[in-house]
């Protein structure tokens, strides 16, 4: 991958008043890496990458939102509820955004994640399916 992509979840993660993240789990947390970001209203990036598999679930805002990736242009509707799916290393080589805009809450899952999720002495079956999943 091109070092000239930058992560888009990062540079729209909502921090509290002390600059930290507001989504922040106790030092104890085993679960998914989670974040709560920003869905911007009105905006353009270039060159943006999800480094890991990701899940957002829209929680507010509406509009319309166009990804380039080479020549092809999708356009897609922003909506509370909207689930979005980014496979490991997605790449755009343009994002751009218009209407209200929003928050939502991010799930990554990180190479091996259904380990930090399951409990030692898991179904072995169970393991190999999600191994199978997360490569």
């Amino acid at each position: 991958m091109s070092s000239r992509f930058r992560h888009c979840i990062a540079d729209h993660m909502v921090l509290d008043d002390t600059g930290r993240p507001a989504l922040t789990p106790q030092p104890d947390w085993g679960g998914l890496p989670m974040a709560i970001g920003v869905i911007p209203g009105n905006e353009e990036l270039r060159d943006v990458w999800s480094g890991v598999p990701t899940l957002l679930l829209e929680r507010s805002g509406s509009g319309r939102r166009w990804y380039r990736r080479g020549l092809v242009t999708r356009e897609l509707a922003t909506r509370p509820r909207m689930i979005e799916l980014y496979a490991q290393d997605f790449q755009l080589e343009q994002a751009r955004w218009q209407g209200e805009a929003g928050r939502c809450v991010g799930l990554q899952f990180p190479r091996d994640a259904h380990r930090q999720v399951l409990q030692a002495g898991g179904d072995p079956h169970l393991d190999r399916e999600l191994v199978a999943l997360a490569a």
